[in-house]
This record gives structure tokens, C-alpha cells and sequence, in this order.
């Protein structure tokens, strides 16, 4: 797999109103097993714990966007600070992975980064037009759901 697309946001605002890590941390789990709740187009999820040889908590999702779209993929919580997401390819969607990192640092920044990967798919064909048009809409699909996350956090 590759990396397609990378950013981070920053956090450290939020640390004078209570935010921590560890808080951080709570939210993302919640966002992991409820996604329905903080992505607008999908309708409904549900999962089921998977077994995991390392520790890691797995579970299998399946993610409803109606008319048809429905995601399956396995998400990894490697707490307290890697949540991962793994797709499978299937029809137009390739292999991908996210990787969402909580970033605490001694200087006390506080940040989350967001590490997209996939697998190219031969004759794709998407534009570079396209590849950017995506990459904004995650950016965007990123900060809607970490601004619920911290809504919903009430730091």
C-alpha cells in the first residue's frame, strides 16, 4: 500500500478547556464503534468483536450508506494513542487503510494525524483533479468528525 494522503489537527486550543489524551482517546473509540454518528451520509453501522493475537482490540464493521453502499471493513483500537481502519478491496474501491494517531507531545501540543494508504488498482484512471477533489473531502469529513468528537467530549 501507499500513502496517499496525510494531515494533522491540531488540538492543543482545546487542552486549556480540559482536553487530554486520554480523553482524546475515549472519543475516538466511541467514533470507531459509532460512526454512524458522526458521518452525515451514513446511515447506519454495526460490528462485532474479532480475534486479535497482539492484544489489539478488532472488531468487524459494517458501514450503511444507503442506496445500496454498504462498506465492510475491520478497524484495530491500539490504545491509548492508533486507531486504524483496513478495507478490503471490493469493485471500484481498492485496498485502503487509515491510520489515526494521537500526537501528545512534552511541550504540550496536542494533535491528531491522519495517514490514508491504498493499494493502486491498475487502470484506474482517476484524474489529479479527482485525487484532490478526494483528498479535500476527507479533509473536510476529518474535521466535521473531530469537531463532534470534541462536542461530544463537552471539553
Amino acid at each position: 500500500m501507499l500513502k496517499v494522503f496525510e494531515h494533522v489537527i491540531d488540538l492543543s486550543e482545546h487542552i486549556a478547556r480540559g482536553l487530554t489524551a486520554d480523553k482524546l482517546w475515549v472519543g475516538i473509540e466511541d467514533f470507531a464503534l459509532h460512526p454512524h454518528e458522526y458521518v452525515d451520509s451514513m446511515q447506519a453501522s454495526r460490528f462485532e468483536s474479532c480475534p486479535s493475537d497482539d492484544g489489539r482490540k478488532r472488531f468487524a464493521r459494517e458501514l450503511d450508506f444507503g442506496s445500496s453502499l454498504v462498506v465492510n471493513d475491520v478497524i484495530e483500537l491500539q490504545a491509548p494513542e492508533r486507531f486504524t481502519t483496513l478495507v478490503s478491496a471490493s469493485g471500484p474501491i481498492p485496498e485502503s487503510r487509515l491510520d489515526i494517531s494521537i500526537e501528545s507531545e512534552v511541550s504540550g501540543s496536542l494533535k491528531l494525524r491522519f495517514c490514508y494508504y491504498e493499494t493502486p488498482i491498475e487502470n484506474a484512471g482517476m484524474t489529479s483533479l479527482m485525487r484532490e477533489l478526494r483528498k479535500k473531502a476527507w479533509l473536510a469529513k476529518d474535521q466535521r468528525a473531530v469537531a463532534q468528537i470534541i462536542e461530544a467530549l463537552e471539553v
